[in-house]
């Protein structure tokens, strides 16, 4: 995928799931510098509490299908680390099961030679230097400030914090969270949370399941 979405053909216009701060930033970002362009947020039936949010529709998902074609219409999941990324997960994979197209962003202010090796449905903000021969997943998120190192690669359904470091050569398992200002230097296998210079762990997820994490505390 190339950087924000950009490429000769026009983008579908984009629904965001979600109302948090992470929905709003996400708003702002693809607003002013992505070529996508967001005609509404949408949530669960008993979370909806405002029908308008920054100037833009606020719909049921239970709904969405309806108001918006799924085929003329892509989605954003933006819900951050809840429950070790499983919130975000499953709803990124139900949007897909019903035929929306999944975007994903890397901010103008991100430093990177080449084009990113990305996938579905995730999000890189400013100030994040990602080296060559990078690759990101599905389902991630990189906030400000990140130094991702040369050969890197993030798996899916990750949340990397802000001021991080990914030392050259290491590989991150799927459903991992790097907490802020950590310094990861070597591989760190699915399902481990991590923090500190260097990163120690801090706990383990041994069992993923689409629907539930069991997790067991690291000793």
């Amino acid at each position: 995928m190339t950087a924000g979405g950009r490429g000769a053909e026009k983008p579908k216009p984009v629904i965001i799931f979600g109302t948090s701060d992470f929905a709003q930033l996400a708003y702002v970002y693809l607003s002013k510098d992505s070529p996508y362009r967001v005609v509404a947020f949408t949530v669960h039936q008993k979370y909806l509490t405002d029908r308008q949010l920054l100037g833009v529709d606020v719909v049921p998902f239970e709904e969405v299908e309806q108001r918006y074609a799924p085929e003329e219409h892509a989605m954003f999941v933006a819900i951050g680390f809840s429950k070790l990324n499983r919130v975000r997960t499953e709803m990124y994979q139900d949007c897909k099961r019903r035929g929306f197209s999944p975007i994903s962003y890397i901010s103008s202010r991100a430093f990177h030679l080449d084009e990113v090796d990305i996938g579905e449905n995730s999000f890189v903000f400013e100030a994040n230097v990602i080296q060559p021969f990078v690759r990101i997943g599905n389902n991630v998120i990189l906030w400000c400030g990140n130094h991702i190192g040369h050969h890197v690669t993030i798996g899916d359904n990750c949340f990397i914090g802000a001021h991080s470091i990914i030392l050259p050569g290491v590989t991150i398992g799927d459903s991992c969270i790097v907490a802020a200002a950590s310094v990861v230097a070597r591989d760190l296998p699915s399902g481990s949370l991590v923090t500190g210079n260097p990163a120690r762990l801090v706990e383990q997820n041994v069992t993923t399941t689409h629907y539930g994490v069991r997790s067991s505390r690291a000793t």
